[in-house]
């Protein structure tokens, strides 16, 4: 036979030229965006629980380290308890997220292979996607036929993935539920009215707390890397707990800085007594998003008096 004929024989056998991509198919599948609209509605829902409670863990966190010194056992083992609550809850909406996110990709990635056969058959096809500035620009330099839409709506039809894709669809999210509740004033002169730690420490020692912090950001910053990267997990382990070595003497320091912060605000009220403050104060070391404090909040009405005490301003600045 002719070498062109044979060259035309094999043209003619060859299929016609397609291509397709994993991460395009998705696109194009009605059943893979209901299902990512569902999860992802789903997750805005608890993570906009965490966004709204987070502030609130936070201040309790460094309020509880500032007042450690004070505080009956009772509130630091209430601070713990929900720090610990917290902690553990993201950790269950995080494991949960990652392993639906996984289990989502492996069952259309199976579905894929199931449908490309067929949808394929008396196609030359090839992988291909977008790259660069086509991308950007919304365009493609593969060749041939785009099998992408058809694949897509392939696996619409496909019978397994649409089961499986209802039974994830199915599982009950975990919630992220972090219930504070108020807590006595702790005594200065006295616990009918009470001054809110928090705004106290914004006020008065915002850089010292800011500086610490850095401090410890800085010395925490190569032992999360070790911690998330260690090649073994004694590294690993060695790191953690270098880590919780670091917040300790963060917390201690805190603690120091606070009961500076709390003699100060002492002797400054024993002097705004003669300017009608209330003799029954104390501090409120709970968040207001978390209950705050029984008693009343006078903390709006007695914090410019304090600003104004040059005498307390200098000892808290040495």
């Amino acid at each position: 036979m002719p070498i062109m004929l044979l060259a035309f024989c094999a043209a003619a056998l060859a299929g016609q030229p397609a291509y397709y991509h994993p991460d395009q198919v998705g696109p194009h599948s009605a059943l893979f965006q209901r299902s990512s609209a569902s999860m992802a509605k789903e997750f805005d829902a608890v993570q906009a629980e965490m966004a709204r409670v987070s502030p609130s863990l936070v201040a309790l966190d460094l309020e509880a380290a500032l007042v450690a010194r004070r505080a009956p056992e009772e509130y630091r083992r209430y601070a713990a308890d929900l720090r610990r609550e917290s902690n553990g809850q993201m950790h269950q909406v995080q494991a949960f997220v990652d392993t639906l996110v996984a289990d989502f990709e492996v069952t259309f990635k199976a579905s894929l292979e199931r449908v490309l056969p067929e949808v394929s058959e008396g196609y030359d096809v090839v992988p291909c996607e977008a790259q660069g500035i086509h991308a950007m620009l919304g365009r493609t330099q593969c060749s041939g036929e785009d099998l992408n839409p058809a694949l897509a709506r392939a696996m619409d039809r496909d019978p397994e993935l649409v089961a499986a894709v209802a039974e994830i669809e199915s599982l009950p999210w975990p919630t992220f539920q972090i219930a504070g509740r108020p807590q006595p004033v702790l005594p200065l002169s006295g616990v009918g009215n009470y001054l809110r730690v928090d705004a106290l420490a914004d006020a008065l020692i915002g850089g010292q707390i800011k500086a610490a912090r850095e401090r410890l950001d800085a010395s925490l910053e190569p032992v999360q890397a070790t911690m998330e990267e260690g090649e073994t997990q004694a590294e690993r382990k060695a790191a953690l707990d270098q880590a919780r070595q670091l917040r300790d003497l963060y917390d201690r320091e805190l603690g120091l800085v606070g009961e500076d912060l709390i003699a100060g605000v002492e002797g400054s009220l024993v002097r705004l007594q003669k300017q009608g403050v209330p003799p029954a104060l104390g501090l409120c070391a709970n968040p207001v998003g978390l209950g705050a404090c029984t008693g009343t909040d006078l903390t709006d009405q007695v914090l410019p008096l304090l600003l104004a005490d040059k005498k307390l301003l200098k000892a808290l600045a040495q």
